[in-house]
């Protein structure tokens, strides 16, 4: 009876989360200035942008040690069977190359691409440290290191796929997902991947057939008339919709008096977390950002002595 009342409990709180109000923050990327946000401290479960995270590390550990691209990882045992969370079937002892996973894990809410990226670079780290211990453990260690580095104080990852348990739910806030996503936006190899609307992925069965199968952007703002390029949308029944997007515009260019030009790129980042329409909010969200920049470009680009509000990055990561 006491575990059902425990777990009663769980459920009650995570419904909390997922009903109330959706948190959100627009941050104009290269001068980190923040133009609307709300909510942007609430701890909340995030589904599948916990994936970005787990993009960086891969991607971070692929340049570091030397690796190809074209390097087949074994899919591990898992208990990931529905399309959703599936959609490439993959089973137990399947092969896809890394930078199949990679284009599954950041373009859809696969759960079992990350758990087979994170599996394969795991067991690397403890072979080069050299170590022991679980593989899952020390991958989402370094996710952990990555949000700290970045100072995502207030994230806690405690899996490479984000999708929903009973405890232990990845969490997250509007801020910090800002965080990595500012960060992101100058990965050019993550950046490259969610651009793409769709990609054909070939996996290796078990029985050696090779299969292929395409997959669809869920970002479906993406390259449409609000020059949307990435970064990752997320969905599940107790995070909700997830999106953190990147919204571009033509640079700003002024004739100075000296006769010479300044030009001031400008990008927006867009988070939304805890939402029932996401895309939508996130579309509204881009226009009245722009908005608020023009504002605040023809006041001067003006700041308050403690830089309140602007998104605070750490130094190295800027």
């Amino acid at each position: 009876m006491r575990i059902l009342v425990f777990l009663f409990g769980i459920f009650l709180s995570l419904a909390a989360m997922c009903n109330a109000q959706e948190s959100y923050i627009v941050v104009e990327r290269y001068s980190k200035r923040v133009l609307l946000a709300s909510g942007t401290e609430t701890k909340r479960p995030v589904a599948g942008l916990a994936h970005m995270a787990t993009a960086k590390v891969v991607l971070d550990w692929a340049g570091m040690a030397g690796v190809s691209n074209s390097t087949l990882l074994t899919v591990p045992a898992h208990t990931f069977y529905s399309n959703d969370l599936n959609p490439l079937g993959l089973q137990a002892g399947d092969r896809i190359s890394l930078r199949d996973a990679l284009y599954a894990t950041i373009l859809t809410e696969d759960a079992v691409s990350p758990l087979t990226l994170a599996q394969h670079v795991g067991m690397d780290l403890l072979r080069r440290r050299p170590q022991s211990g679980s593989p899952m453990d020390v991958f989402i260690a370094e996710m952990n290191h990555l949000s700290r580095s970045l100072g995502m104080d207030r994230t806690r990852y405690y899996s490479p796929s984000g999708a929903d348990v009973w405890k232990n739910n990845t969490f997250s806030t509007a801020s910090d997902i800002a965080k990595l996503s500012v960060t992101l936006t100058t990965h050019s190899a993550y950046t490259f991947y969610a651009k793409q609307k769709q990609r054909t992925l070939k996996v290796i069965r078990t029985d050696g057939r090779e299969s292929q199968v395409t997959v669809l952007n869920t970002n479906k703002l993406l390259n449409s008339s609000l020059k949307v390029e990435g970064l990752k949308v997320g969905l599940s029944q107790i995070a909700g919709q997830c999106s953190s997007v990147m919204a571009n515009h033509d640079s700003y260019i002024e004739t100075l008096p000296d006769g010479t030009q300044r030009v001031t790129p400008v990008q927006l980042v867009v988070v939304v977390l805890g939402s029932s329409n996401a895309e939508g909010f996130s579309k509204a969200l881009i226009g009245q950002g722009w908005k608020q920049y023009e504002v605040w470009r023809h006041g001067g680009y003006m700041s308050s002595p403690g830089r309140k509000e602007f998104l605070k990055l750490p130094e190295a990561t800027r």
